[in-house]
């Protein structure tokens, strides 16, 4: 939890700054590519997190890999991560300052899980659909899972529609179990 707290404090300083720069959209981009590092690479989490490796090493690593592709505020914050003994909360920091940023621009993240890929349309019919409840911006994510048979589950924040064939049959099924029916001849 001191953790969650501290990664809070970095990331709205981060955000602030950022405003102040006028680069809030830049560092957004920047702080989704640096989770998406830490979410697809474990070695790079493990390094971050590992007290053996050296500070100097963990600045070059973080410079090596992120010097000219983020901007300049975004890096310097990670170098000063390693600095201050704080890169194991790396991830922390980027996924608060991603919901900080999304709450201040009004942005809301869904996830829509199908069975296949959606086309363009049914892609802008889902973004409507979320757009229904006030939102300005949707950052739509997409995921295939065929375990679900058919139809959507459409997650919203902490909301979650559930218009999935894995589901209603789910549903028949205990219905079915929980009334006792007798036939009639």
């Amino acid at each position: 939890m001191k953790e969650q707290r501290v990664a809070a404090r970095y990331a709205k300083s981060l955000l602030d700054l950022a405003a102040e720069y006028n680069l809030l959209e830049q560092v957004y981009q920047d702080m989704k590519g640096v989770l998406h590092i830490c979410t697809i690479e474990p070695l790079f989490v493990t390094v971050m997190h590992n007290p053996i490796v050296a500070e100097g090493k963990k600045q070059a690593i973080l410079t090596q890999l992120f010097q000219g592709r983020i901007q300049d505020i975004s890096l310097r914050l990670l170098l000063l991560m390693a600095r201050k003994k704080r890169e194991a909360i790396v991830k922390e920091i980027a996924q608060e300052f991603i919901l900080l940023y999304q709450a201040k621009v009004g942005i809301v993240q869904a996830e829509v899980i199908t069975v296949e890929p959606l086309t363009d349309s049914q892609r802008e019919n889902f973004i409507s659909m979320v757009r229904r409840d006030g939102q300005t911006r949707v950052e739509l994510t997409e995921t295939i899972n065929a375990s679900i048979v058919g139809g959507f589950i459409l997650k919203i924040g902490d909301k979650q529609v559930d218009q999935s064939i894995a589901s209603k049959l789910t549903k028949l099924k205990q219905n079915l179990l929980d009334h006792t029916y007798i036939a009639k001849y």
